[in-house]
């Protein structure tokens, strides 16, 4: 087999001592463990993103609900105002009918008089 040279980050591996090599490889472990814990951290700020928007999500589902039952109650009332309106409306016209009536019965009995 021919020489082979290993080249790693653009040098070759065979110009390297023995303590440049053990150096290389403890730089290229810190930038692993460096490398493992930026991935770690993103990791979980992902999960806290993730987290945080499903409980966001969650509660806006809660509240439109909540705003749907209300403005079902809003709308319950205002029919059975409705509805009372038009019933006194309807007893002041009755009211106003029989006002009348005995007013005018006053008046005939007072004129036979």
């Amino acid at each position: 087999m021919a020489n082979k040279r290993k080249m790693i980050d653009g040098v070759e591996t065979s110009k390297f001592s023995r303590e440049e090599l053990e150096e290389f490889a403890y730089k290229l472990k810190a930038a692993n463990d460096r490398e493992r814990e930026e991935r770690n951290y993103f990791q979980t700020e992902r999960d806290k993103f993730r987290t945080y928007w499903e409980i966001t999500r969650s509660e806006l589902e809660t509240t439109k609900a909540a705003l749907q039952n209300r403005n079902r109650q809003l709308e319950e009332a205002d029919e059975k105002n409705a509805e009372e309106l038009r019933f006194y409306k309807q007893k002041v016209k009755y009211l106003q009918y029989e006002h009348q009536n005995s007013l005018n019965e006053t008046l005939i009995a007072f004129k036979k008089v």
